[in-house]
């Protein structure tokens, strides 16, 4: 999904969820009603002032992701924006407070099942969305016992984005990723995300989010997909890393085998990357279990 694509729908969603044509939407933002057409025709995209707009109409029904994805676009930052308005500062509070909560046994929790276009857009935006989750419902979801999610409102479930962790788990399996150690953006081994991680006795299996920066210069697809990438972190000396069990068997593969063993584009996907310092990767959270289509479940 393109920038373009995703702030068009993205105000056609709010638009429609909260039941108002394009006439209606342009009074309450302040503009014509042709300005609202060419949004969410992708034509072209809202001022600073009116994104501020979109994300007090948003915020005012309840929809905080979509509020602060809009308040980002404005150019206004978590800081700034919890200064500013106070109910999104209530909700962040409310949100730091219970995240570290430990979940007594009990009832079935249901966890938030985000589908790929959830991480669409800058690290930024990702963040902004991922700090929401809490604050709202969302259509689908997975039921798990209260032992296998300890901090619901700090965890979510994803399916598999690749078939890069094979034999381990498949494109398609549902795989539940805790947040509650935080996420960083260009990580470093002196993180408190990445210090929790390399510091168990195997390699960490993280949801990590790639947003490449491509020059205009250059020809050509990124060498890695943007979106969420589901990898093993570790560290040596002070570099951080991320691997696949596809890209480790690749590289104890006989080089002129590795043709034969899989094709172009999944060996530069699955290869290892060094991370330390990379403003193209955000580390979102530790995975801590997976369930297998027709395969059972397994648990970190």
């Amino acid at each position: 999904m393109s920038r373009k694509t995703s702030t068009a729908d993205r105000i056609q969603n709010l638009r429609k969820a909260i039941g108002l044509n394009q006439e209606v939407l342009a009074k309450k933002v302040g503009v014509k009603r042709l300005a609202t057409v060419r949004w969410e025709n992708g034509e072209a995209t809202p001022s600073a002032g009116n994104y501020i707009g979109l994300a007090k109409l948003a915020q005012k029904h309840g929809m905080h992701s979509e509020a602060l994805w809009f308040w980002n676009e404005a150019g206004v930052a978590i800081p700034d924006l919890r200064a500013l308005v106070p109910e999104i500062n209530k909700a962040f509070k409310e949100y730091e407070r219970r995240v570290f909560e430990i979940r007594p046994a009990g009832e079935v929790v249901r966890l938030p099942l985000l589908d790929n276009a959830f991480f669409d857009g800058s690290p930024e935006s990702v963040l902004l969305r991922l700090s929401a989750l809490p604050m709202e419902a969302h259509p689908e979801s997975v039921p798990l016992p209260p032992k296998l999610a300890l901090r619901p409102l700090a965890t979510f479930c994803i399916h598999a984005p690749d078939d890069f962790m094979r034999p381990m788990f498949h494109r398609g399996d549902t795989l539940a990723v805790d947040i509650s150690s935080g996420s960083v953006i260009a990580p470093d081994v002196s993180t408190p995300l990445v210090k929790e991680l390399v510091g168990l006795s195997f390699p960490a299996l993280v949801a990590a989010y790639h947003a490449p920066v491509q020059a205009k210069t250059v020809l050509g697809p990124p060498r890695l997909r943007a979106g969420l990438h589901v990898r093993y972190l570790w560290s040596v000396a002070s570099e951080v890393h991320l691997s696949t069990l596809v890209g480790d068997q690749v590289q104890q593969t006989p080089p002129q085998f590795r043709e034969a063993y899989a094709d172009k584009k999944e060996l530069e996907e699955s290869r290892d990357v060094v991370v330390t310092g990379d403003p193209q990767w955000l580390m979102v959270g530790s995975v801590k279990m997976w369930i297998g289509r027709n395969r059972g479940q397994r648990q970190r």
